[in-house]
């Protein structure tokens, strides 16, 4: 199915690695203040209204270079009665946040310390509120990279998740899963994507769907950004989960 050009909801800051050496964009990258502190990340908290206690919790991950004050501008698209959680990534990168070294040897290490701040952190979170639902979960670009790890890490602790023109970075396969363990996930990916083409999406879709989980494919007339379309189908997605998890 195709879909005519939308509107751009958010541009990431994905330019400036053709300025940069192998050996400069491989550097460690500094931790932020708050995780060398904690061990657990910082972020945005949009109330839900009405601001019950037991709303739906919604994870939000930004891209490359962003961060959760950019991020958290997604925020007037998404229903209003959804707590979300906009996190910042762990390591600095120019006025943003990294989730990993991109296009380095350490990237997949660097991947998963990432997962275990942001499993550390959504842990805090679910004990301060409580709620019938397990979370759900969406990223962008490198946050499309985290949440896939982190649903093949943790699958049991998420509802639903989505991922927005991510790929898969490890070299190991996504662990196969038990049909108790299968967990929606929704891919969208523009057609005219140039940094991280399309081709990657569906193979991240292959590997995932091979792994037992429930893959839905949203392609769109468009290039690296979130598109209106694929908010409201990540809408829809996280809502069916919840019904169909209380049934």
């Amino acid at each position: 199915m195709r879909f005519l050009p939308l509107l751009s909801l958010l541009m990431m800051m994905c330019c400036g690695y053709s300025s940069l050496t192998k050996a400069q964009s491989c550097e460690p990258l500094t931790k932020g203040a708050h995780y060398q502190k904690t061990g657990t990340l910082e972020y945005i908290e949009r109330l839900p209204s009405p601001n019950h206690t037991d709303s739906p919790i919604v994870i939000a991950l930004h891209g490359l270079g962003h961060h959760k004050e950019g991020f958290s501008g997604l925020a007037s698209r998404l229903p209003i009665h959804w707590r979300v959680f906009f996190i910042d990534a762990p390591l600095t990168y120019h006025r943003g946040h990294a989730w990993y070294r991109f296009r380095c040897p350490e990237a997949e290490s660097d991947l998963q310390q990432s997962v275990e701040a942001v499993l550390k952190t959504v842990h805090a979170l679910t004990l301060k509120y409580p709620t019938d639902q397990k979370p759900a979960i969406f990223g962008f670009s490198q946050g499309g990279v985290m949440t896939m790890a982190l649903i093949n890490q943790a699958p049991l602790l998420w509802s639903a998740a989505a991922n927005f023109s991510g790929y898969w970075l490890s070299k190991m396969p996504p662990q196969k899963r038990q049909d108790s363990e299968a967990l929606h996930l929704l891919l969208v990916h523009g057609e005219r994507d140039r940094i991280v083409p399309i081709k990657r999406g569906l193979e991240a879709a292959k590997l995932m769907g091979d792994a037992h989980f429930l893959i839905s494919w949203l392609p769109f007339d468009g290039g690296h950004h979130v598109p209106r379309i694929g908010l409201e189908q990540l809408t829809q997605h996280f809502e069916s989960a919840w019904v169909s998890i209380k049934k």
